[in-house]
């Protein structure tokens, strides 16, 4: 792997990113409302790492881009913008993201704390969660045996490393449809289902599938 904040692991190419350094320091800084924390997380880690993971609007990342036209999105609880959700703690902030056919939506989106994500090929937006879930788990799956350690740091067992070589989801995680498009973060099952957010299924995905 590649020995900076954001990695992308020996032998996925593009496709699973390991940012925990980063986003961490990021999560942290949002969760204080410390926007100079929160952006030192940026450093070392590519625009997807950042856009997705750490919740920086693409309009921070892209030189002169022109969102000015971007549609305002009707987001779940786009009230909690830039505060943390009651229950679970979890920071919602308002972003850009540049959808798949070009065009800018800007809404407000949680920010999971995620030590890993895996961004799907285009072909597979619209497939069903079983195949976009099966493909995530796969990737890190092969990720893993390439760098054993890295099972270590996200905290799975070897019962969790066969299961997802199996395809299936370790018990505790699931996989977070992230607003930008095509990205899936592993994230905490409970967490995630319990606080209620607009997501990347509906954004990108087509739906409830």
């Amino acid at each position: 792997m590649k020995d900076s904040g954001g990695r992308t692991l020996k032998g996925i190419g593009s496709t699973i990113t390991y940012t925990a350094k980063s986003a961490g320091t990021t999560y942290e800084g949002l969760k204080k409302g410390d926007k100079e924390q929160a952006l030192q997380g940026v450093k070392n880690i590519g625009k997807v790492a950042a856009i997705s993971m750490l919740a920086v609007g693409v309009a921070d990342l892209i030189d002169g881009a022109d969102i000015v036209d971007a549609e305002d999105l009707d987001t779940r609880n786009d009230h909690l913008n830039g505060e943390l959700h009651p229950e679970t703690g979890v920071p919602f902030i308002e972003k850009t993201v540049e959808l798949p056919s070009g065009e800018y939506m800007t809404g407000t989106f949680p920010v999971f704390e995620s030590d890993v994500e895996v961004q799907l090929p285009e072909e597979l937006y619209l497939q069903s969660d079983n195949v976009h879930f099966s493909f995530a788990n796969h990737e890190l799956y092969e990720a893993i045996q390439s760098d054993s350690a890295l099972a270590q740091q996200i905290g799975l067992d070897q019962h969790d490393i066969a299961q997802l070589g199996q395809g299936n989801t370790p018990e505790g995680f699931t996989w977070h449809h992230n607003e930008e498009p095509g990205v899936l973060q592993l994230v905490d099952e409970d967490v995630h289902q319990n606080t209620g957010h607009t997501g990347g299924r509906e954004i990108w995905g087509g739906g409830v599938r």
